[in-house]
């Protein structure tokens, strides 16, 4: 059976979704980024609406399920925002990470929750065979350490804002708390002149260049009457996240100016977006503040060439770049072969040797008839020398 890069690809999306480890087994419970280091972590996680809609469908396991636009197959697609992540930098996501597991055991032990005879058999466990264990220890740790609070929220705000701009404008539409920032959000859009199309919030496109499906936020209409696609973030900070905002926008842009609009049952071409840039509307749950930032989509297009570029790096697997040397193909001769070896086995003293000599060298795929023959007459010298010996 061949490689089958789809189904490698879904299931390194299922590592990424959180719904399997790396080796393959599932996990119990998996958690997002926090959002203001992971771009993706502000994608909403679900529909205002509850009933499923076949205008908006929902990624399965990391992937999305929709037809090629260009050859009708039904295909697996990666996410969008997985895709963005091939080329990040995450290492100070990875410490950052680390910093919150190390605060919350503190404040597990501290508070009961983890005593001392759990500690020493957690410094005593496997990290391999425990996984499962130790993961949910991890998980509770950063849930102690409240790593994920505004990552949560910011996710409700993004919903109240939806909900907000699907009603219209309509502020009772919005959870109480929620409704001071989701008015500085209406704001900021009156303010520059923008437009929500009700009817392209929440839509899902596919880019055959990247092989990618997502679903973006918005698509807006400028004063000058053109369109463009907006993104809303909602973690403390945007700039670590900036980049790779980019790359995932100018995926979106290429999917829609390219194959068009998912509707349900085919792609809607007749939208067009400004492909120079696209909008980002930073309303930080964490305070009350918002902002508008162009982003230029041409940053995004390196990105995703190099994203592209990791991507079939990652393919890449031992079989692919290795194989057996071959001696003959690099001038060495069957006789030279066969001398080193009749060599070995002369310089054997028991016939346990000699059969060490004749494992390794078939180890090789050098041992042959010849080799044979020549063992068998050494190892009958050698037991009649043995017998000789003993009367």
């Amino acid at each position: 059976m061949g490689f089958d890069a789809e189904r490698a690809e879904e299931l390194a999306d299922m590592h990424s979704a959180g719904v399997m480890n790396l080796d393959g087994s599932p996990v119990d419970e998996g958690f997002d980024s926090a959002d203001d280091f992971d771009a993706a972590t502000t994608e909403p996680m679900a529909e205002p609406v509850k009933k499923a809609d076949p205008m908006r469908p929902e990624p399965s396991h990391g992937r999305y399920r929709l037809p090629n636009p260009e050859t009708g197959k039904s295909t697996s697609w990666q996410r969008v925002t997985n895709f963005i992540k091939m080329s990040d930098d995450t290492y100070h996501l990875e410490l950052w990470k680390q910093r919150n597991v190390a605060k919350g055991l503190a404040l597990m032990i501290q508070t009961g929750r983890l005593d001392y005879t759990q500690l020493e058999r957690l410094s005593k466990a496997d990290v391999k065979l425990e996984r499962e264990r130790i993961n949910n220890i991890c998980s509770a740790a950063q849930d102690a350490a409240e790593a994920y609070k505004n990552a949560d929220e910011g996710t409700a705000l993004h919903t109240s804002t939806e909900l907000c701009d699907y009603a219209g404008g309509d502020l009772n539409r919005v959870p109480v708390h929620h409704r001071t920032k989701v008015r500085m959000y209406l704001d900021a859009l009156a303010a520059h002149g923008i437009t929500i199309l009700p009817d392209l919030i929440e839509r899902v496109t596919v880019s055959v260049k990247y092989m990618v499906a997502g679903k973006f936020d918005r698509i807006v209409r400028l004063p000058d009457g053109s369109n463009v696609i907006l993104d809303l973030k909602t973690g403390d900070s945007i700039d670590l996240a900036l980049p790779g905002i980019s790359a995932q926008l100018e995926a979106y842009e290429d999917g829609v100016n390219t194959h068009g609009i998912w509707d349900g049952q085919r792609y809607d071409t007749s939208i067009k977006v400004r492909d120079d840039f696209a909008l980002v509307v930073h309303l930080p749950s964490t305070r009350d503040e918002v902002s508008v930032e162009k982003v230029h989509l041409d940053s995004g297009r390196v990105i995703n060439q190099s994203n592209l570029t990791v991507q079939a790096a990652r393919r890449i697997k031992a079989k692919h770049v290795s194989e057996p040397f071959q001696a003959f193909a690099h001038g060495v001769t069957q006789a030279e072969l066969d001398a080193y070896w009749l060599e070995r086995l002369n310089a054997s003293h028991t016939v346990a040797q000699m059969a060490d000599v004749a494992a390794r060298a078939k180890s090789f795929g050098q041992w042959n008839e010849r080799l044979s023959q020549q063992a068998y007459i050494l190892a009958a010298e050698l037991r009649a020398a043995s017998l000789g010996m003993g009367s």
